[in-house]
């Protein structure tokens, strides 16, 4: 069974969309992937500040007693 020139094109037209999908994917997939790690890291300070808030209160706490 060969293909007609009108369903080979709208094949090759249909893999270059699905080609073109798949590039978008990969730079989503990245793009989310660099969020989780800028992500991980501002909670990774937020969990310093507390620490820094924490010690400090204790240190007040224990200079008032």
């Amino acid at each position: 069974m060969t293909q007609t020139p009108a369903a080979s094109s709208a094949v090759n037209a249909l893999l270059d969309k699905q080609r073109e999908l798949l590039c978008a994917v990969a730079v989503t997939q990245e793009a989310l992937n660099q969020y989780l790690k800028d992500l991980a890291d501002v909670r990774a300070q937020l969990r310093g500040v507390q620490l820094g808030q924490q010690l400090a209160a204790e240190a007040t706490q224990a200079a008032d007693d």
